[in-house]
């Protein structure tokens, strides 16, 4: 999973966390399989093969487990 905060992209695996040298998630994104990765919000990017389950939320939206 991918988050920009303060203009920052920091990037969290299961086991490594850090911080990317893309300037934007829009880059990030295309250089990044678009068969694997998902861009739920226009803050985050996901890996679909690891989502395990989508879980209804409040006003109509969805949370990702």
């Amino acid at each position: 999973m991918e988050l920009i905060d303060r203009g920052a992209i920091s990037v969290m695996a299961r086991d490594v966390e850090g911080s990317s040298n893309y300037r934007t998630l829009e880059e990030l994104g295309d250089a990044l399989d678009s068969e694997s990765f998902w861009k739920p919000h226009r803050s985050f990017l996901v890996n679909i093969h690891y989502i395990k389950e989508v879980v209804p939320w409040f006003n109509s939206t969805f949370m990702l487990k």
